[in-house]
């Protein structure tokens, strides 16, 4: 995966832009990632938001796994130091 970036091959055609944030907090020992996402192009996407919702839910949940994957990689490559 080095060099990936989550969500690089997910398979899925993209249809649009979405503006994406990740609030990370400090908990227990680690970083808590929160994902939010809204629709920037084209905007009659936003439209759809009731449809979609629950298909964006789970590409974020799997890109939040992927990214998981990631950090715990680094984090045993750089302890294996």
């Amino acid at each position: 995966m080095a060099g990936q970036t989550p969500g690089d091959h997910d398979g899925l055609q993209r249809i649009g832009i979405a503006h994406i944030d990740f609030e990370l907090t400090p908990e227990r020992g680690g970083t808590h990632v929160r994902l939010r996402e809204s629709v920037a192009e084209p905007w009659f996407l936003a439209a759809l938001n009731p449809v979609l919702d629950p298909l964006v839910r789970v590409r974020n949940a799997e890109t939040l796994r992927r990214l998981t994957g990631v950090v715990t990689s680094a984090t045993n490559t750089e302890a294996g130091r």
